[in-house]
């Protein structure tokens, strides 16, 4: 039974990747339109709704797309050492991920 089950999740897993289905969009070698905007904030949805620290509501799509265009931007650089990718985070401003992970706490404590 909860080989079946884990089966199920993996195959859920990997019928749907955000960054590779849009691979060229999220490395700016297609250029993003309104038109790829909702089915990216759909996919978004259903991979990461589940484990997603904030409720992915409206203002959660606004600052996923500020994100997407940080992605887009950070990965079109020719120099770059590192690739950024969407996660379950990318529905979060600074402020939202620095509350959720003590940031704030962490960096007061190693002063």
């Amino acid at each position: 039974m909860f080989s079946k089950a884990f089966s199920s999740v993996l195959a859920t897993f990997a019928a749907a990747n955000i960054n590779e289905d849009n691979h060229e969009l999220l490395h700016g070698e297609k250029q993003l339109h309104a038109i790829h905007m909702q089915p990216l904030w759909e996919q978004f949805k259903q991979e990461f709704d589940a484990v997603s620290p904030v409720e992915l509501n409206q203002d959660a799509m606004f600052t996923f797309f500020e994100n997407v265009d940080k992605v887009i931007e950070h990965n079109s650089q020719e120099n770059k050492s590192f690739t950024k990718a969407l996660n379950k985070f990318s529905g979060m401003n600074f402020k939202q991920f620095s509350d959720y992970t003590h940031l704030r706490d962490n960096q007061e404590n190693a002063e």
